[in-house]
C-alpha cells in the first residue's frame, strides 16, 4: 500500500505545480481580494458541498434572497446563520462554515439589501420584514423546524424571529454581540459616539474608513497593506471577478479539471478515500466539482447584469441602520423567549458593550446562558472562531434537554 502511494506523488506533485502556476496567472490577473473570495466560493461548492440557492419571496414586491445551502439531504439539525451589517454571509461565515457544517445543515442568507441577488422593491427596511423575509426562505426552503445563530444585526434578526415571526419554528437560539436589550435611545447614543455618521462608519467607502472599522470591530486588527484594503472596498461586486475568473482559462472545463486535480492530492491521504477504487474516487469527486462550479458560474453571470441596475445597495442598507436606530428591534416591549438562548460576547467590544450582554441574559431569566469570550471584539466569529464554533455545537447538540425543546433532525 505505501508503495504504491508513493507511485502516485510524481504525478500529483507534477500536477500541483501546474496548477499553481496557473493560479499565479490569475492572482496577478485578479485583485487578491477577488482571489480569496472566488476560492471561497469553490471551497463552498465542492468541499463542503454548500450551495447558493435564489429563493422568491412571495408577495407584490419581487423581493428574493440568495440563501447558502445543503446541497443534498442529511439527518444533521438544520441551523440558520444570520449576519451582520460587515459583510454578507459567505465572508461574515467564511471561519465557521467548515466545522459547523460537520455537525449542522448549515443555511446561510444574505439577508435583504445585501448582496446583488437579495433585493426587493419594497420600502420595508424594519428587523420585522428581514425576520419575515428569513422565515418565508427557509419555508420555501422545506425548513420547518431550525436553530438560528445571529451576530450584532443578525441578532436582533434572529431574536424577531424568535419572538414573533417564526415562534414555532425555531428550537434553540445563539446572539452574539447584539444590543437586543437596549432601548432605540441607547442604540441611537451609541451610534453618536462614531466620529463620523455611522452608515460610513459601518459601509466605509476609503482605506481610512475601512482601517477604521477594523480597529473597531476587533480587538487585534490584522495589519492589512492599503492595497487590500482597496480590494476589499471593491470587492463588493462579485460577479465581475467571477467572469474574469472564468474567462482566464481557455475553457470551464480545464479549470474544472485543474481544481479537481487539488482534490486528487486529499484523496491519496485521506483515510475514508482509501477503501475506494482511486479511478472511481477521481471521476466522482470531478464530476460534482464539474457541476458545482458550472451553476456557480451561471448564477454569478447572472448576477453581473444586475449590478448597473442595483449596484451595491448601499442607499437601502443606511434606510436599515436608521430604522434599527429608531425602532431597535420594533417591540416596545421586548418579550422574552420560550426558545433556550445562548449568548456570546467578546470582552473587549467596543460597538456593543459586554454589558448590554448581561442585560439581556437578565431579561430572559434562566432558560439563557452567556459566555464570554476572552480577547475578543465585536467580530468574535472571526477572532475566536474555534471557541464560538465549540460553544454553538455544544449548545445546540450536546446541551442539557429543555422542556420546550422541539426535536430537530
Amino acid at each position: 500500500m505505501q508503495a504504491h502511494a508513493m507511485n502516485h506523488h510524481p504525478a500529483t506533485l507534477l500536477a500541483l505545480i501546474f496548477v499553481s502556476l496557473l493560479l499565479l496567472r490569475l492572482l496577478l490577473r485578479l485583485r487578491l481580494a477577488a482571489f480569496y473570495d472566488t476560492a471561497l466560493t469553490l471551497h463552498l461548492l465542492v468541499r463542503l458541498r454548500i450551495r447558493p440557492v435564489t429563493v422568491r419571496l412571495p408577495g407584490p414586491d419581487g423581493t428574493t434572497m440568495r440563501v447558502w445551502c445543503p446541497a443534498s439531504p442529511s439527518s444533521k439539525p438544520p441551523l440558520l446563520l444570520l449576519h451582520g451589517f460587515g459583510g454578507d454571509a459567505k465572508w461574515t461565515w467564511v471561519q465557521n462554515f467548515a466545522a459547523l457544517s460537520s455537525s449542522f445543515h448549515v443555511y446561510a442568507p444574505d439577508l435583504v439589501f445585501f448582496g446583488s441577488s437579495s433585493r426587493s422593491a419594497s420600502p420595508l427596511r424594519s428587523v420585522a420584514f428581514q425576520a419575515r423575509c428569513s422565515a418565508d426562505a427557509m419555508r420555501i426552503l422545506g425548513v420547518p423546524h431550525y436553530h438560528i445563530a445571529g451576530i450584532s444585526y443578525g441578532g436582533f434578526v434572529a431574536y424577531r424571529m424568535a419572538a414573533v415571526e417564526a415562534r414555532e419554528c425555531v428550537g434553540r437560539l445563539v446572539i452574539m454581540t447584539s444590543a437586543v436589550a437596549a432601548s432605540a435611545q441607547e442604540i441611537t447614543a451609541l451610534a453618536a459616539r462614531e466620529e463620523i455618521a455611522v452608515e460610513d462608519a459601518l459601509m466605509p467607502e476609503t482605506v481610512a474608513g475601512l482601517r477604521r472599522l477594523l480597529c473597531r470591530i476587533m480587538h487585534s486588527p490584522p495589519r492589512l497593506p492599503d492595497f487590500l484594503l482597496l480590494d476589499l472596498i471593491q470587492v463588493q461586486t462579485p460577479s465581475v471577478y467571477i467572469f474574469v475568473f472564468a474567462s482566464t482559462f481557455p475553457h470551464p472545463c480545464l479549470l474544472l479539471f485543474l481544481y479537481g486535480l487539488d482534490v486528487m492530492w486529499d484523496m491519496t491521504s485521506s483515510r475514508p478515500y482509501k477503501k475506494r477504487a482511486p479511478a472511481l474516487k477521481i471521476l466522482s469527486q470531478l464530476s460534482r466539482t464539474c457541476v458545482s462550479l458550472n451553476q456557480a458560474i451561471v448564477i454569478e453571470l447572472k448576477s453581473m447584469l444586475l449590478l448597473q441596475m442595483f449596484a451595491d445597495q448601499r442607499k437601502e442598507r443606511s434606510e436599515l441602520l436608521r430604522e434599527l436606530l429608531e425602532k431597535g428591534v420594533g417591540i416596545d416591549l421586548l418579550p422574552a423567549l420560550n426558545q433556550k438562548t445562548l449568548l456570546l460576547w467578546g470582552d473587549k467590544d467596543q460597538v456593543f458593550p459586554v454589558d448590554l450582554g448581561y442585560r439581556l441574559q437578565r431579561h430572559l431569566g434562566d432558560d439563557c446562558r452567556l459566555e464570554i469570550i476572552k480577547d475578543a471584539g465585536h467580530a468574535l466569529q472571526i477572532e475566536e472562531a474555534g471557541k464560538v464554533n465549540k460553544f454553538i455545537r455544544s449548545f445546540l447538540i450536546d446541551g442539557p434537554e429543555f422542556g420546550t425543546d422541539r426535536k430537530l433532525g
